[in-house]
């Protein structure tokens, strides 16, 4: 009998019905390779479903729109993050692509945002994507 509670994502299924009753539950991270050293940067696959990712999208921006304030860089809106690179240091740092609406036009930028082990976020890097 499938569980309500099933869940499968990238990460794999985190209920597994094999396990005995009191460890059913299990948190799955990403397995790296033994030859690939620890900081190592990984693709994030599928944004649509790390609503995390998204959300560090409008954070970033809400920062740079805090920090320029409207001014001679104009209103930045967010659209979406396109692409998004995770590497896990002491904390976790988020390297994403983002597509956003800069004075009408739409434009993508590159945005490094760290976020420490008690899970504060800080934008480190915000600039215009050449690519």
């Amino acid at each position: 009998m499938a569980s309500p509670l099933s869940y499968s994502s990238s990460y794999g299924n985190a209920f597994d019905e094999n396990q005995p009753s009191g460890t059913r539950y299990k948190f799955q991270r990403r397995v790296l390779d033994e030859n690939q050293p620890s900081g190592t940067r990984y693709e994030i696959k599928y944004l649509f479903f790390h609503r995390h990712v998204q959300e560090l999208g409008k954070y970033a921006v809400a920062e740079y729109s805090l920090k320029f304030k409207e001014g001679e860089k104009g209103t930045l809106t967010l659209k979406k993050v396109v692409k998004a690179q995770q590497q896990d240091v002491a904390g976790t740092n988020y390297f994403l692509k983002i597509s956003a609406i800069q004075n009408g036009k739409p434009q993508l930028f590159d945005v490094f945002v760290h976020v420490n082990l008690n899970r504060e976020k800080s934008v480190v890097s915000f600039d215009p994507s050449f690519d």
